[in-house]
């Protein structure tokens, strides 16, 4: 009985120890399933031990494969790193804790490593330079005349790439272009820049110019629209030349409409009446800027510069009828005063200038201060005649002022005017001048025209 028990004992020691045995076996075996890229090949260690993994890992291939590809040649270079790293039981022990994905190999692969078999299988060979690509205007839009990259090869950063995309890639060849110099304008930049600038060619920009409107043509756009900015200088040149000899009105004549009633249409110098509006061209040029690098459709407001005219001068003005050798003073369209004169003798060319003029200033002779009026009479000899009232209106010197040299009854009588006619100026009566001085104003407009003029 008891030698029977012993037996039944024993058996069961050796069972359990045979099968506490194979259990620990089990265990040390590496997990079902495992697998490990090596070198871009996929090993399988389904249940193996360390030793035999270690012995499958060895003999799987030791280099790293790379597939360059050149885009600009249209072919193809293979390139093997060989892999100096020994993979040894702790490696293999990584395996057991389930990192199944452990590569030994890839971390092996260094830059210098990669820069040294890049020299020696793609030798530099310079046939060509980086072209940039460019921009070329069509009427209306960009278009984008393609890129070249140049044969000069970047190892340094080629292998810094093909280091970063081997620690991240799994299976098969790492397939990656290879780095050649790449001009500074690409034809993707290019590309971009083009629907940027086209975007904005298209953008509808109208010029409110008082009660016209006027659209910036494309020409002007197209020569205004730059990669980074809006030139001003094509958008100015064309107000200056198209759009301000429209609707401004510098040195454009006037219509007057005189005592009589008769409508004229007087010549007029900006300069000499001081009245005459335009285009404010760099100022309107920089708001057309604005609204072009909005990109959105607008109408821009021009801004005016000048002085506008306004229907007989708004009522306020001189006129001499150099005709009837008579002048009128208004105010707020009312007359306040009128008085005959003695225009410019005509006959020996010193006729009045006619057009539109304006009182420049008014100067009074004082017990300190004595106006002396000089110039050369028609024989050649000089002039100079003092007078008490001076309102000068031309820049040249003619003017409105006192003449008591001359007789009571030649002013008004145009007649006399060949006989006793002035050297340009407007010969008024001492009795009537000083009121004209008192009413007259800088800058009063003043209106000569007539058959006795110049």
């Amino acid at each position: 009985m008891k030698k029977g028990l012993f037996i039944t004992l024993g058996v069961l020691v050796v069972a359990a120890l045979v099968g506490g045995g194979y259990g620990f076996y089990q265990n040390s075996l590496i997990k079902k399933d495992t697998t490990v890229v090596l070198n871009q090949h996929t090993v399988k260690l389904d249940r193996l031990t360390n030793q035999q993994a270690l012995v499958k890992l060895k003999k799987v291939d030791q280099s790293y494969v790379v597939k360059l590809e050149d885009k600009e040649e249209n072919t193809s270079h293979v390139l093997r790193f060989k892999n100096n790293q020994k993979i040894t039981l702790k490696d293999v022990e990584k395996l057991q804790q389930g990192k199944t994905n452990y590569n030994p190999a890839i971390g092996d692969l260094s830059e210098k490593q990669v820069v040294t078999v890049l020299k020696a299988d793609l030798p530099v060979q310079v046939k060509r330079t980086p072209k940039n690509a460019k921009l070329i205007l069509k009427q209306d839009h960009y278009e984008v005349l393609a890129s070249r990259s140049g044969s000069k090869i970047h190892y340094n950063r080629m292998a810094k790439n093909i280091v970063t995309q081997a620690k991240k890639h799994t299976g098969g060849y790492l397939v990656l272009p290879i780095d050649y110099q790449q001009p500074k304008l690409t034809s993707e930049r290019a590309q971009a820049q083009a629907e940027k600038l086209n975007k904005t060619l298209k953008t509808d920009i109208k010029l409110q110019v008082g009660s016209k409107e006027v659209v910036v043509p494309m020409s002007v756009k197209a020569q205004a629209v730059r990669i980074n900015t809006i030139k001003t200088a094509p958008i100015v040149k064309w107000l200056d030349a198209k759009v301000d000899p429209t609707v401004g009105t510098l040195n454009k004549p006037i219509k007057f409409k005189t005592h009589k009633g008769k409508m004229m249409k007087l010549a007029n110098t900006t300069a000499a009446s001081g009245i005459g509006t335009y285009v404010k061209s760099k100022d309107t040029a920089n708001k057309i800027a604005t609204a072009l690098t909005a990109g959105e459709d607008t109408t821009v407001k021009a801004p005016m510069g000048g002085k506008k005219y306004k229907k007989n001068f708004g009522g306020t003005y001189i006129e001499l009828d150099l005709t009837n050798a008579h002048a009128y003073m208004y105010k707020k369209g009312k007359k306040v005063i009128d008085w005959p004169f003695i225009s410019g003798k005509k006959a020996t060319g010193h006729a009045t200038v006619t057009g539109v003029f304006r009182i420049l200033y008014k100067e009074q002779t004082t017990p300190t201060h004595e106006i002396h009026l000089r110039g050369n009479n028609s024989d050649g000899s000089k002039y100079d005649s003092v007078v008490n009232y001076w309102l000068p209106f031309e820049s040249q010197g003619y003017g409105i002022h006192d003449a008591p040299w001359q007789a009571n009854y030649n002013f008004g009588v145009p007649s006399a005017n060949a006989a006793v006619g002035s050297h340009g100026c407007i010969n008024t009566q001492p009795s009537v001048m000083p009121t004209v001085y008192k009413l007259a104003t800088t800058n009063m407009p003043v209106v000569s025209y007539g058959a006795l003029g110049k």
